[in-house]
């Protein structure tokens, strides 16, 4: 799809002014002798830089106050626990818990949950600013732009199809 390679030097120029003024929170700790957790704060600004490229939507995990994000963790959580499954001493285990619904493949569940949550949220709020001709840089407008070409219904295409990733979501 064309949107995919829509990635351009206005972006390239914008992730600039992120690092220049979003990473202030480093400055700030070094200027008052304050430690800070540098593998977190380069985890926010990866995270918040992704949502802003992705859904046009940023999160504020790199507020100087470095809040907690419930939609943040829940993808992290989705993340680590997806990766987990391919690590695991005993592969089928997964499998399993998820058939019984407990431990990590239960937090799965739920961290999933929390992500397509945030996810629609932003997808039905996109679609009705698309329908009056108000469309965004980001990835998902694109996407969505583009399948409002491919379909005359584009009303009543499901909001979980901007979700799937094309082979059986």
């Amino acid at each position: 799809m064309a949107a995919s390679y829509e990635f351009n030097t206005k972006s390239l120029v914008e992730l600039q002014w992120e690092i220049k003024n979003r990473l202030m929170v480093v400055k700030n700790a070094c200027e008052g002798g304050e430690k800070i957790d540098l593998q977190d704060v380069l985890m926010r600004f990866a995270f918040d830089n992704i949502c802003k490229v992705a859904f046009g939507v940023d999160p504020g995990c790199l507020h100087p106050s470095l809040p907690r994000s419930q939609f943040a963790e829940a993808f992290n959580d989705a993340t680590e626990i997806s990766a987990g499954r391919y690590f695991s001493i005993v592969p089928f285990l997964w499998r399993i818990k998820r058939m019984l619904d407990i431990g990590s493949e239960k937090r799965l569940r739920e961290a999933i949950h929390v992500v397509n949550e945030f996810a629609m949220d932003i997808i039905c709020s996109r679609r009705s600013k698309i329908s009056v001709g108000h469309v965004r840089e980001d990835l998902l407008s694109r996407f969505m732009v583009a399948a409002l070409s491919d379909s005359e219904q584009f009303e009543t295409v499901r909001p979980e199809r901007f979700l799937e990733d094309g082979h059986g979501g």
